[in-house]
């Protein structure tokens, strides 16, 4: 049998809300940017840069590209 995982989709702000600064702090080290960054990204109007999305999917298979700009769009 073979397992599949089921990853709901998910934006920085939607992550956030759910597991809490500690996500966003691990999502910094494995990307090598800043907490703080990450926490503006998602919590207010910022949104990454596209080689820190990159980095951010591969970190973390929960997020889409399509959700990481469609969260700041909605926002400004």
């Amino acid at each position: 049998m073979v397992a599949i995982r089921y990853y709901r989709r998910m934006n920085l702000s939607d992550l956030y809300k759910s597991e809490g600064i500690a996500a966003l702090g691990r999502l910094a080290d494995a990307t090598q940017s800043s907490r703080k960054y990450l926490y503006q990204c998602a919590t207010t109007s910022r949104r990454p840069s596209p080689d820190l999305a990159v980095k951010l999917i591969a970190a973390d298979p929960r997020l889409t590209l399509d959700d990481l700009y469609a969260a700041s769009k909605q926002a400004v």
